[in-house]
């Protein structure tokens, strides 16, 4: 059976909340990650959009363009795999902003 990490997303800020729970391969990449909320939430895909990960003191993880637009340089989001930044055995996995 192929390997998945599961999600449990929330709206901020919105109430009551919104959320979804889904499973994705752990071998996927941050690029599929966010197609998967843009069909889970019935979005439309036409913005910019980056992960996030900590508070005041985080760092980007990945962006949907370039990282030459990027000061420092973030890594593009089509080669960054969810395993590099979420860990499958840990018991609490690290949260991340999706903006």
């Amino acid at each position: 059976m192929p390997r998945c990490f599961e999600f449990e997303v929330r709206l901020a800020v919105i109430e009551p909340p919104i959320w979804r729970r889904f499973r994705i391969l752990t071998t996927a990449t941050f690029w599929q990650l966010h197609r998967a909320l843009q069909c889970l939430f019935d979005w439309e895909d036409d913005c910019a959009w980056r992960f996030w990960s900590g508070g005041r003191r985080g760092r980007w993880i990945a962006v949907s363009h370039g990282p030459e637009y990027e000061d420092p340089p973030v890594e593009d989001a089509h080669v960054v795999p969810l395993s590099a930044h979420f860990k499958r055995t840990a018991r609490v996995n690290p949260s991340c902003r999706y903006v």
